[in-house]
C-alpha cells in the first residue's frame, strides 16, 4: 500500500528515522511558532495512523513534555522515504 505524504510530513518521518525519541521543538525547521503548530498537527495525524508513537512526561504543558518515535509500521514507511531523500534530495 503506497502512501503519499506531503513534503513536511516526509521530513518529519525522515527526521525520526535518523534519530528516535525527538522532542517537538526539533520539528520546527526554523519556522518558529507557526512551524511548531504545523508539526504538532502532523504528528497528531501520524499518531492516529499508527506511524508515530509518543512518550509522555509530567510537565505543565503536555505537548512540550513528550518525545516522539517511529512505530514498526512507521519505520517501514520511513525507510523508503529515507532512501529516496538520501539518493535524490536534500532539505
Amino acid at each position: 500500500m503506497p502512501e503519499h505524504f506531503k513534503a513536511r510530513t516526509k521530513r518529519i518521518l525522515y527526521t525520526l528515522y535518523q534519530k528516535s525519541n525527538r522532542e517537538l521543538w526539533e520539528f520546527n525547521f526554523g519556522e518558529g511558532k507557526e512551524g511548531k503548530h504545523k508539526s504538532l498537527e502532523i504528528l497528531r495525524r501520524l499518531i492516529k495512523k499508527g506511524l508515530v508513537g509518543k512518550i509522555d512526561y509530567k510537565a505543565m504543558d503536555p505537548n512540550h513534555a513528550c518525545k516522539y518515535y517511529l512505530t514498526e509500521e512507521g519505520k517501514n514507511i520511513a525507510k523508503d522515504i529515507a532512501k529516496e531523500v538520501d539518493e535524490h534530495k536534500s532539505w
